[in-house]
């Protein structure tokens, strides 16, 4: 749950800098899709580690 909040705190945070800088909505969505892309991806190779040291 703390991963989650963390999560949508960190993309309402990009959300009111994207609105600051008067950055175009393209530009917006194309940032916003990378980082749950790259966190995604961290949390899946994350993932993967931690169940081969527990399941051996």
């Amino acid at each position: 749950m703390i991963k989650t909040l963390a999560g949508a705190l960190l993309l309402y945070s990009l959300t009111n800098g994207f609105n600051i800088l008067n950055l175009g909505a393209n530009y917006q969505g194309l940032i916003e899709g990378i980082v749950v892309v790259v966190a995604a991806a961290i949390y899946t190779v994350g993932g993967k580690g931690n169940k081969s040291k527990t399941s051996g």
